[in-house]
């Protein structure tokens, strides 16, 4: 019944009941067994990391001796991307950026205890890869500022850029941010420059085909772009102005009028026309080997000019939207052949070129401005001035997104922007005013603001006007209260044993009155919550095991909420007692069972030291002990403590077990009938109470037989026939109890017979049968054989039967 080895594996506590037994009977004994074990020789297979940002690590996973671990730390916190398991310690994940070398401490840990390792991480950035520039190859041109050329790479950070060979004089590479910018300032040939982005863990590269180009002539211009000149009439040259690059030859297409001429070198226009032409418009050109630039001129050479022009009104007030009455011009002198007019009349206003009709509906505000309209022909021009001021039409369709607008006390509103068709609006207005703090913008027409007091649907009416009317949109406001927010107590969590008041918990908000208070799931009996104030008092009835449970506070716009951990733990055990504190016992005899109450809390496990005595058990759930003692002790002491969670309690026990001497003595036959010369089977006593120390028979047992005196087993062969009775006696230190038996040393016969079954009559009871009798003589009688005389027999019945 020895318990010993070592244990292999850890193991949660669990109570073995060891039965010890025998052909006549058991004892059991419980014994609770548990098998604990820290980590030990806890490491990985490296110490040393060196990762790359973007890349996936390989797994890292711990090797560990001794007790399995529960969980795994680490401190400092990781690089961003890289986890622990905190279950299985393995490391694993992608680094998403760089971080220096730092070292860390991973400790595994389980409930009896814990163990460390370091580990050294470094993560660096990922190699820079398919750098691209937008163009290649590129072409510059010189003294144009080029447009920046941002590159892109495909992977990796990048810290700095270089070139080779040198970008061209004006040309420049920034070193940090790769971006290639300037002006050139010289021509060159196609040339490859090979530019390179690196980081400390490597760099790509990007091969630039470059070429500057010289400059074209650009921006040609004239001093008129119109020239009219009469039959004969000699004008100021035209000299022009050209920007960018030099100009080697100026050319005309088509050709000028008759008597007109262009210098090819200078590009001066000049001479007198010595016919008429019609309009034409001719294309001069500034060129050199890169380009060339153009200047569309328009050349006419007309007879006399109409004079005298004029229109019926020379002052004219016109609002947008609306059509006006034609205005028909007249004039002398030489016929008209077309009209301008300039500046060019407000959008929407047209001058009929042939008749020189103005008309239209203007479609824009213009402020007064003056105008010439000029009559002319081949020879030349009349002209005369009107004074045209185009009013705006007046607002209409004025709009907001939202018509009905609900707004929250202390939160700003999100600005409506208003919208209108037709003319442009000058100021608005509201009637009657918005709530406080929420206003309307005269200029703009926006409504912004934070409301400050509550308020119920209201109708304002908006109207947008200028000078030449107005128009209204209808909006109703509500604002409404703010919603709680940020809601608070003294305490997240309440640790309670039961009956334990809480005191008041007041609850604090951010914002918002709430209307209601909730919370879910219930809170433990005993502890309620204000339905009106939010008010936690109390005090918890019985143990509760650890919940969240979450206030809500409410009003009309919303509600905010709070987290509430509490946990009733059970009472420390108290008043821990036994039925009996001092226990007087008999070995051998079954005790009655002793089971312990207290007071206070429940206790989850009972403890007893020193071990009871043999034979006794002691229930750790319970506390309760039982059994039969099989071991003599003196008076000892024995401390039990309770416990739970909470705390634990001691009581005293005295026990001692006395001695006690043999009872109920008794052998399988006490009629024992075998013939002489034959060997008596041995015949083991059986006893109670104490054990038997030694065993006495009164008077001697016949010659031949024998009783053992250590164990009382009858054994041996008779020697002679004969009866006698005799008293067996069982004892020890502390008393004897006897059996009597007969002993009968006689001829053996065996007498034997079949199943004897007779058919009856049920009403009767009459019926007839046989049966054999068989009798046998054994070999070891004297005179074997004996001759046999007869046989009697008797046949019992049930007489109700």
């Amino acid at each position: 019944g020895e318990i010993s080895g070592t244990a292999l594996e850890n193991a949660a506590p669990e109570i073995y009941t060891v039965t010890a037994s025998n052909v006549t009977g058991e004892s059991t004994f419980s014994i609770l067994i548990q098998v604990v074990s820290p980590p030990c020789n806890f490491s990985y297979s490296e110490t040393e990391l060196v990762l790359q940002a973007g890349t996936p690590m390989s797994l890292l996973v711990p090797a560990t001796g001794c007790g399995s671990p529960d969980i795994y730390a680490v401190t400092p916190l990781l690089p961003e991307g890289i986890q622990l398991d905190p279950v299985t310690g393995v490391f694993f994940g992608t680094p998403s950026q760089t971080s220096g070398q730092t070292l860390y401490e991973i400790v595994a840990s389980n409930a009896y205890g814990e163990e460390a390792t370091l580990l050294l991480i470094t993560v660096v950035p990922e190699v820079p890869c398919d750098l691209q520039y937008p163009v290649s190859p590129l072409v510059l041109t010189v003294g144009e500022e080029m447009s920046p050329q941002i590159p892109t790479s495909g992977c990796g950070e990048i810290d700095s850029f270089s070139v080779s060979p040198a970008l061209p004089d004006g040309v420049l590479l920034d070193p940090v941010t790769g971006v290639i910018s300037g002006v050139a300032s010289e021509v060159v040939g196609e040339t490859v420059h090979e530019i390179n982005a690196s980081n400390i863990s490597g760099s790509t590269s990007f091969s630039l085909l470059l070429r500057i180009d010289l400059q074209a002539p650009c921006d040609l211009t004239y001093p008129e772009a119109v020239l009219v000149t009469q039959v004969g009439e000699v004008f100021d040259s035209l000299m022009p102005t050209v920007g960018c690059g030099a100009v080697e030859a100026f050319s005309t297409d088509p050709a000028l009028p008759v008597g007109l001429v262009l210098d090819p070198a200078t590009g001066e226009i000049s001479g007198i026309a010595l016919e008429i032409a019609e309009q034409q418009i001719h294309t001069v050109t500034a060129s050199n080997q890169s380009g060339e630039t153009s200047f569309l001129l328009l050349i006419e050479v007309v007879p006399p000019a109409p004079c005298n022009l004029s229109y019926p009104q020379t002052e004219l007030i016109l609002q947008v939207g609306m059509e006006m009455a034609p205005l028909v011009p007249t004039s002398g002198c030489g016929p008209v052949d077309n009209f301008l007019v300039f500046p060019e009349l407000p959008a929407g206003i047209e001058l009929d070129l042939l008749t020189g009709v103005v008309s239209g509906t203007p479609s824009e505000e213009s402020p007064a401005t003056l105008y010439e309209i000029q009559a002319s022909n081949s020879q030349g021009y009349s002209a005369a001035l009107m004074l045209i001021t185009v009013v705006p039409a007046a607002p209409c369709d004025l709009q907001y997104s939202v018509v009905d607008i609900v707004l929250t006390v202390g939160e700003e509103m999100i600005p409506l922007i208003p919208t209108s068709g037709c003319g442009p609006v000058e100021s608005y207005t509201i009637l009657p005013p918005l709530p406080a703090g929420v206003s309307l913008d005269g200029s703009s027409g926006i409504i912004s603001g934070t409301p400050q007091v509550t308020n119920e649907r209201f109708d304002h009416v908006i109207l947008a006007g200028n000078v030449s009317g107005t128009t209204s949109f209808l909006i109703n406001v509500t604002v409404v209260p703010q919603a709680p927010c940020d809601l608070s107590y003294p305490t997240d969590s309440l640790i309670l044993e039961p009956g334990e008041d809480i005191g008041v918990l007041e609850p604090a908000l951010g914002c918002g009155a709430p209307d209601s208070w909730q919370v879910d799931p219930a809170l433990p009996p005993g502890i309620s919550l204000d339905s009106l104030s939010g008010v936690i008092t109390g005090a918890p009835s019985g143990t509760h095991d650890l919940q969240t449970h979450v206030i809500t506070a409410f009003n009309s716009s919303g509600a905010s909420s709070f987290g509430l951990d509490i946990w009733v733990q059970a009472q420390a055990p108290c008043d821990l007692l036994y039925p009996q504190t001092d226990l007087l016992l008999l070995l051998g005899e079954s005790m009655t069972t002793q089971t312990p109450t207290s007071g206070c809390g429940e206790a989850d496990l009972f403890e007893i030291d020193p071990p009871l005595p043999t034979g006794l058990g002691f229930d750790p759930l319970t506390g309760s002990i039982s059994g039969t003692p099989l071991e003599v002790i003196s008076a000892t002491v024995f401390q039990v403590v309770a416990s739970n969670e909470s705390g634990s309690v001691v009581v005293d026990l005295s026990l001692e077990v006395l001695g006690q001497g043999p009872c109920e003595v008794g052998y399988p036959q006490t009629l024992l009938a075998y013939p002489a010369g034959v060997p008596l089977p041995p015949q083991v006593p059986t006893s109670e109470c104490g054990p038997a120390e030694e065993w006495l028979a009164i008077p001697a047992l016949p010659p031949g037989l024998e009783l053992d005196p250590d164990t009382g087993i009858i054994s041996g062969t008779a020697l002679e026939e004969g009866e006698s009775s005799h008293v067996i006696r069982a004892e020890n230190a502390f008393g004897s109890s006897e059996v009597s038996v007969e002993i009968y040393i006689r001829d053996v016969f065996l007498f034997q017979g079949g199943p004897l079954q007779i058919p009856y009559s049920p009403v009767t009871g009459e019926g007839n049968g046989s049966l054999t009798l068989h009798c046998t003589e054994g070999s070891l009688n004297p005179g074997f054989p004996t001759y046999l005389s007869g046989l009697s027999m008797a046949i019992q019945h049930d007489p109700a039967l």
